[in-house]
């Protein structure tokens, strides 16, 4: 559900699916589009819409029509395991502002045999929304930071030379390592 496009930039070999859609990068780290923001804002008017592009806020009811989500349900079937990494169904206030995703992913694991993993800072309050809704005997909460987790990955990526997302299986222990070092604070 980032609308960053770092997991088109790091994730090669695997279906990405972006519902939410991606924020153009060129676009909004242009002088252009920084001037325009700017004199929005200074008039009060909000910016631009970019189509297909959903930014926080309540979903609308009909974005599981979207083609991704179409695709995931195709694809469900031939997927090992699910992931959800940083992502809290758009928690705020003890309600979700991606309801109409998570009652998608609910239908979808309901009485499913697939391993979940949940991993973000506080994974127990959305581990245990999914396994309780969907029906799930058995899920995995790792507690993990996003920001940190792609920050090591991206150091050990340089450092190793790592060109395919699937060959940092055999450096996960210092993929960890690093993680529990940034999240510390150490340099």
């Amino acid at each position: 559900m980032n609308v960053d496009g770092l997991a088109a930039r790091y994730c090669t070999g695997h279906y990405l699916l972006e519902p939410h859609g991606r924020v153009p990068i060129k676009l909004i780290h242009s002088p252009i589009w920084e001037a325009h923001i700017d004199d929005l804002l200074w008039f009060g008017f909000k910016a631009l819409e970019i189509p297909g592009l959903l930014l926080p806020q309540q979903e609308p009811i009909h974005i599981t029509s979207r083609e991704s989500y179409k695709k995931a349900i195709l694809l469900f079937p031939h997927a090992a395991f699910i992931v959800f990494i940083g992502y809290s169904f758009g928690l705020f206030n003890e309600t979700f502002d991606d309801l109409e995703t998570f009652e998608f992913f609910r239908d979808l694991l309901r009485y499913s045999s697939k391993e979940v993993v949940v991993l973000c800072p506080d994974p127990e309050f959305i581990g245990n929304a999914i396994q309780e809704s969907a029906c799930l005997l058995k899920i995995h909460l790792v507690n993990l930071y996003w920001n940190h987790l792609c920050q090591a990955i991206k150091e050990v990526i340089f450092f190793y030379r790592c060109k395919q997302f699937q060959k940092l299986k055999s450096l996960i222990n210092i993929i960890l390592y690093r993680h529990d070092q940034l999240k510390n604070g150490e340099p």
